[in-house]
């Protein structure tokens, strides 16, 4: 199997700003018009996890499908509507794993690669296609106060101080 820092560099990945790297694969050359703007039908992206790495909590006004390829299984936490779901994408059916999961507009969600060494890949869609004014980071304090029971994972999951 190849390794993480292998496949960045083969498939050409920059780091995200939630973590983890990422390459836009496909962008849709038609649009349409919602609330906020112009937007592209739908996006792609190629999305790599370091064991261990996180993609930070987020939220998109856009649906997002992840769909795994390789690596360690994925660990998906989301939030919304005051329910807390934890999901996990991969290939071992043995093992209650999805080989893919679509998170709803508006839900707050964060991932994990699992395992202790290696590397998760895994892409994702969204439609309408993602845009950089549809993404926003959680408000830290109303989670923790909504979801106490999953505070050291919020905690985990919560980006960087802003």
């Amino acid at each position: 199997m190849p390794t993480a820092d292998y496949l960045i560099e083969a498939l050409r990945l920059s780091p995200h700003e939630e973590g983890g790297w990422f390459r836009r694969t496909y962008e849709s050359e038609k649009s349409l018009q919602v609330d906020e703007g112009s937007r592209s039908l739908g996006t792609s992206i190629l999305y790599l996890l370091k064991s261990q790495e996180v993609s930070r909590l987020h939220s998109l006004r856009s649906d997002e499908t992840w769909y795994f390829h390789q690596g360690n299984p994925v660990r998906i936490h989301s939030f919304r509507e005051g329910q807390y779901r934890l999901d996990l994408l991969g290939n071992s059916w043995a093992n209650s794993e999805m080989p893919q999961r679509t998170l709803c507009s508006g839900t707050m969600f964060g991932a994990v690669s699992s395992g202790d060494s290696g590397f998760s890949l895994v892409s994702c869609s969204v439609t309408p296609g993602f845009d950089y004014a549809d993404f926003s980071w959680p408000d830290v304090d109303q989670m923790l106060a909504e979801y106490p029971l999953q505070e050291d994972l919020i905690r985990m999951l919560a980006p960087p101080s802003r």
